[in-house]
């Protein structure tokens, strides 16, 4: 066992970097029909294959993907019921069927953008949100500077056209890396079907039977999401995320005319691009002695920890923190844990539980303790 003593009221902190044994990348080209095109991996933010992913470029309807998760994270504070207005239902372009003066929750608004692009819901979000689009396309170009995306600009909240309405393929994939972080988002943008209930202007109620834009949904192993795009400008854009033995990857593409095609080359590509890669904790424990006496040992709730990360040296940094308690803990209790970072990233975390608890003894009651001072003063104890 590699035990490691630590200090009384003191952290045990130790850093060990280590590096993957896997091959180098493979070589190879993936052929696309794609302006721009990325495969990312957000675990590691590392871009798996890229074409033009820097150049500044029109992204259409995947400016839903930011659209969307304002709206989620305004509607996780309060789902409230929003009344659609006569200039969210003038938007040209895609619609989700919603009708001025229909009511209708946040949340099911995000779900019009997502799955049918609705650019009157994205408006009309953006109007609940910010109290207009120009207010809410602001706090979109705040979040996008928040995120670091810094060749990304926004100028409508649908996704049309604008004089400054750009992104790259690469703020893309972050953009839809970051905004998969947000739960409600995730399970959206993955759903093939919705139905949501809107209350129309003179009172009845009827039910919008949303299907995805995204058919690789269907058609691809392992999709989990993504967003259309499409304008006379932007062409066909398309973001997708798809999940294979434990790597989840994103593909982006912009103007291309093939992308259903090319997204499932895209990926398959960068899929072939990772290594699973294993790291044992099993001959791990830390000895620790808690404040008040007791000892326990600090042991690895399990054994070992499996990253899939891109083939290649990736140094690993391992930090194992265990503090040393007032009191000693309760068998199985989680006393601390160890972390695992991927440069400025944490990738995974394994907790340390305490176990061969040895509590301290209990002092004796205070007419013992009088009666052997008695006995010691007289030097009969």
């Amino acid at each position: 066992m590699k035990h490691v003593k630590a200090a009384l009221m003191a952290f045990l902190v130790g850093m060990v970097g280590f590096w993957m044994p896997t091959d180098s990348l493979a070589a190879g080209v993936c052929t696309h029909s794609a302006q721009a095109a990325v495969v990312y991996d957000p675990q590691s933010d590392t871009v798996l294959y890229e074409t033009k992913g820097q150049e500044e470029l029109p992204m259409a309807s995947t400016t839903k993907i930011m659209t969307a998760y304002l709206v989620l994270e305004s509607a996780e504070l309060s789902d409230w019921r929003v009344t659609v207005s006569e200039t969210a239902v003038s938007q040209e372009g895609s619609s989700s069927g919603l009708k001025a003066g229909d009511v209708i929750r946040l949340s099911d608004l995000a779900a019009c953008m997502l799955l049918a692009s609705g650019n009157e819901a994205a408006v009309a979000g953006a109007e609940a949100v910010a109290g207009s689009e120009e207010a809410f396309v602001a706090l979109m170009n705040e979040q996008a500077q928040a995120w670091g995306l810094q060749h990304t600009h926004f100028n409508t909240a649908s996704g049309l056209d604008g004089e400054s309405h750009y992104t790259t393929a690469r703020d893309l994939a972050k953009m839809a890396a970051c905004a998969m972080e947000n739960d409600a988002f995730r399970a959206l943008w993955s759903e093939k079907e919705k139905q949501v209930s809107v209350q129309g202007a003179d009172g009845t109620v009827r039910t919008l039977s949303l299907t995805n834009h995204n058919k690789l949904l269907w058609q691809m192993e392992g999709c989990v999401g993504g967003k259309t795009g499409y304008t006379q400008k932007a062409g066909r854009c398309l973001v997708s995320c798809a999940e294979r033995d434990g790597a989840r990857l994103i593909a982006v593409t912009l103007h291309d005319p093939d992308d259903w095609r090319d997204h499932d080359a895209l990926l398959t590509y960068g899929f072939s691009q990772m290594a699973r890669f294993t790291v044992s904790e099993a001959e791990t424990a830390c000895s620790i002695t808690a404040q008040d006496g007791g000892t326990f040992q600090a042991v690895p709730e399990q054994d070992e920890i499996q990253f899939v990360l891109p083939a290649g040296k990736q140094k690993i940094t391992r930090q194992v923190t265990c503090p040393a308690p007032k009191a000693s803990p309760q068998e199985g209790e989680a006393v601390g844990q160890i972390e695992y970072w991927l440069q400025e990233k944490k990738i995974g975390q394994i907790t340390l539980l305490a176990r061969h608890v040895v509590q301290p003894p209990e002092n004796p009651p205070w007419w013992e303790q009088g009666w052997q001072a008695i006995l010691s003063f007289f030097g009969l104890g």
